[in-house]
């Protein structure tokens, strides 16, 4: 009797630390400045950098479609796309690019 409560203590114990954290406020993000920020500035869209081309392509849309699903409410921020090509110096490009193109979140 006393190894079966101690089993089951365990496993509750195991599933219990499976499990998320408790309710929160959400992921926040940070500017560049340190600042908690959740919102994109007033005006400005939102930029999305993915893999649109070479071996990662498929992950890439997948990504795009689930950021044009979370912008999908009327008055959401306009959504930038731009391909990183699956490497360091084309993310690096893309993202250039969306700042250059205003966007207010990458």
């Amino acid at each position: 009797m006393l190894r079966r409560s101690f089993v089951l203590l365990a496993a509750t114990l195991a599933l219990a630390g499976c499990g998320g954290a408790p309710f929160g406020g959400g992921p926040t993000r940070l500017s560049l400045g340190g600042q908690p920020s959740t919102a994109v500035p007033a005006g400005r869209g939102v930029a999305i950098l993915a893999p649109l081309s070479g071996p990662n392509a498929e992950r890439g849309q997948a990504l795009v479609r689930a950021a044009k699903l979370a912008l999908s409410e009327p008055g959401s921020p306009a959504l930038d796309v731009r391909d990183t090509g699956g490497t360091p110096a084309g993310a690096a490009a893309a993202a250039s690019a969306a700042i250059g193109a205003g966007a207010g979140m990458i």
